[in-house]
């Protein structure tokens, strides 16, 4: 299959009003001058995105494979959606066994004999994403089977490692909650050992998340309602399916030792209380609103809201004091065993002497760090400590 043809099979398969498009205004870059995101660009298949702060997506060189949709941490990348309806259709697939196949497949009308149900994916099996993946073994799945067969001559060949890690993520997590079904790719397949069987497409008419996942209260299966609302809520869809799924699933095998969310991109945040000046920073800038800050001048409370952490940093980059500290590879205990809401730090703050602004004073300290800074160095233009390395230039 030549580079032209797969173009035209994705295209087909694409076809629908909005198409793939980037939103600038959500990038990191555009949030965080420091941020060293970079996972759109060093993975596109065909480099219709050029990397920049914000990157910019070549709508004539995209070929809507999609892979761009799962990697992006903010959801700056949209298109239609495929999420719902495939999740629908998993609905009514409880303990059957289920093959994913993309759209260009050469082979799409013919499958495992093994498999219960075959679904086509819009674009590459890339672009679904490991949180996905989860989330279908966690609705029941007793097996979850990616036709990955003719990725080595596929043109976008490239992406299959994106599929591998997504998959190799998913199998160690997966493995610490036995009662679930399992996912595997498959390698090199014999045309003797596939069947004609029927195939439909995830882009199925879309029903609203809240119908979707409106299940009983009497299930774990509810914390799939965060789900519920329009399709620009944050976290971004693929991460909000992953902490979504990893409730339902309950608590791990004790039998093993705590898993590890690594592959995912989640991460917690923990904040060194003889650091913070309390001041709110971090909670005004994050994105996904995972940090939130109460205060009245007296008092203050710095909260987290542990799923919606994406890891981005942004918080390190605007803590001054340098207080905050991000784990990218958290356990399941430290990322949901405290609940969905924990107090990071709480406490009283006095006024600055100076600016009288509130923050949490240390023993013998009445000015705040910014100003404290200043008074150490009233003619100077040094760079205070909390800005070390975080000024660019150009």
């Amino acid at each position: 299959m030549n580079l032209l043809a797969l173009m035209e099979q994705i295209a087909e398969a694409t076809a629908r009003p909005g198409g793939l498009f980037l939103e600038p205004e959500r990038c990191l870059h555009r949030r965080d001058k420091l941020s060293d995101c970079a996972a759109c660009f060093d993975m596109c298949p065909v480099a219709a995105i050029v990397p920049g702060q914000p990157p910019s997506l070549q709508q004539d060189v995209c070929i809507k494979c999609r892979a761009c949709l799962p990697v992006c941490p903010v959801q700056a990348y949209q298109a239609p959606d495929e999420i719902t309806p495939l999740l629908k259709q998993v609905l009514h697939l409880k303990g059957k066994r289920l093959e994913l196949i993309c759209a260009p497949h050469p082979q799409a009308e013919t499958g495992l004999p093994e498999t219960d149900a075959a679904l086509m994916s819009r674009g590459c099996l890339a672009g679904l994403g490991a949180g996905v993946y989860l989330a279908l073994l966690a609705m029941g799945l007793s097996e979850l089977v990616l036709r990955t067969d003719a990725c080595a001559d596929c043109p976008l060949g490239s992406l299959y490692r994106n599929i591998e890690q997504q998959v190799t993520a998913v199998q160690q997590i997966a493995k610490h909650w036995p009662q679930n079904g399992r996912i595997r790719c498959t390698g090199p397949l014999a045309g003797e050992n596939l069947v004609r069987r029927p195939v439909r497409p995830t882009s199925v008419p879309p029903v609203s998340r809240r119908t979707l996942f409106g299940l009983p209260e009497t299930t774990t299966s509810t914390t799939l309602d965060w789900l519920a609302g329009d399709e620009t809520t944050w976290p971004a869809t693929n991460h909000l399916l992953t902490t979504a799924a990893l409730i339902s699933m309950g608590q791990p095998d004790p039998a093993l030792p705590g898993p590890v969310l690594t592959g995912l991109g989640l991460a917690r945040v923990t904040v060194a209380d003889n650091k913070c000046s309390a001041n709110g920073a971090c909670a005004r800038a994050c994105p996904t609103e995972a940090l939130r800050f109460e205060g009245n001048g007296k008092e203050f409370r710095l909260q987290l809201l542990p799923p919606n952490c994406i890891g981005c940093s942004l918080c390190v980059h605007v803590c001054l004091s340098e207080a905050i500290t991000v784990d990218h590879n958290p356990t399941w205990d430290q990322l949901l065993g405290e609940g969905p809401v924990v107090t990071l730090l709480s406490g009283e703050t006095t006024a600055c002497e100076r600016c009288h602004s509130p923050f949490l004073a240390q023993a013998g300290q009445s000015y705040c760090p910014v100003c404290e800074f200043r008074r150490r160095n009233p003619f100077g233009s040094l760079i205070p400590p909390g800005f070390a390395g975080r000024v660019k230039t150009g």
